[in-house]
């Protein structure tokens, strides 16, 4: 008997434990932006229930929306309530606009608009920071285990020049500045040398178009991947070429699709046609270099040297006034405050 029922128990089917893998640290980057999220929220109460921006220009945001949801044309980002009736160009991205209008129209029809935009500007910073700290957490769990996953999303509220740009009701550009930055990186992590350029590419794109600010981190994550060419003879220099055509269709698509034809005037505060000139270059370049593949270390790097010299020669030689800066166009007592 004792052998049957011994018999009987080993034969019931054994059932594994099947677990994603990735759910762990999913909850741990879950319940961590919950902790930072609640606790910025107490922070700025006064601030949240006051509906008073701690920067101008997050004020100056949500009035572009209103204007976008009161009829102004996608392709017009001017402020008329400045200098009117002319207004002045902001040069801002409708890329940040999309979020917080999609937010403002889902939420109207049940809160009304005082609402809809009280709970958006809390809300859509937030949400941002969850985007960057999921981006950092997977970072984390690809390279180290689950607790370092926590930490390293942790270490955002540690960093206050990082947490500012995430509080509520900051509801401008810097946090998605910081989120694009963080996605060029996770594509530098890539397996896939034609996956992780496109992506390094396209979320530089998105950075750009959203401030020029950016440009020398492009030229930072450019320089990682041509390096890789150099010190991989054998990947063709993949990663640049799929990096600079991301890039360089990136930047024509969102170029295009948010400004369209309105302004095609040379502005170096802003990606202009000259820029998409200069990717495009770039572009064609990492090319040349993939298919050509000079054999030795001194004609990859001269090959290189074209590209960058050519790229400063497009830049400067069709837009000059741009040495001075991004900021050179600007009135003088703008550019100084």
């Amino acid at each position: 008997m004792a052998t049957l029922y011994a018999a009987g128990k080993t034969a019931q089917p054994q059932t594994a434990s099947v677990t994603d893998p990735a759910r762990g640290p999913r909850i741990r980057v879950l319940v961590t932006w919950v902790l930072l999220a609640l606790t910025m929220i107490l922070v700025n109460y006064k601030l949240i229930a006051t509906m008073r921006f701690t920067d101008p220009d997050d004020a100056l945001r949500l009035l572009q929306v209103r204007d976008l949801l009161a009829g102004q044309s996608w392709f017009d980002v001017h402020q008329y309530r400045i200098a009117a009736p002319e207004g002045v160009p902001m040069h801002w991205s409708r890329l940040v606009d999309v979020p917080i209008a999609g937010m403002i129209l889902l939420l109207r029809p049940l809160l009304g608009t005082v609402g809809a935009e009280f709970v958006t500007v809390v809300a859509v910073p937030l949400l941002t920071l969850l985007c960057g700290m999921a981006l950092l957490g997977r970072l984390a769990a690809r390279w180290f285990n689950d607790e370092v996953v926590a930490l390293s999303c942790l270490m955002i509220g540690l960093s206050p020049p990082v947490l500012c740009q995430f509080t509520p009701m900051r509801i401008d550009h810097h946090g998605w500045q910081i989120v694009l930055a963080l996605t060029a990186l996770s594509g530098l992590h890539a397996k896939d040398a034609r996956t992780g350029g496109t992506v390094i590419g396209v979320a530089l794109a998105a950075l750009l178009a959203i401030s020029i600010e950016g440009l020398p981190l492009t030229a930072l994550f450019l320089g990682l991947c041509a390096l890789r060419g150099l010190r991989a003879p054998a990947s063709r220099f993949d990663w640049l070429f799929s990096a600079t055509l991301g890039l360089a269709f990136g930047s024509a698509a969102i170029f295009f699709g948010t400004r369209g034809t309105y302004d095609l005037v040379t502005h170096c505060d802003a990606i202009s046609p000259v820029h998409l000139a200069l990717f495009a270059w770039v572009a064609a370049g990492a090319a040349a270099l993939r298919f050509a593949m000079p054999r030795t270390l001194l004609g990859q790097l001269a090959g290189l040297g074209v590209m960058g010299l050519g790229a400063a020669a497009i830049l400067f030689g069709v837009a000059p006034e741009c040495r001075g800066g991004a900021f050179v166009m600007l009135d003088p007592l703008v550019k100084r405050y």
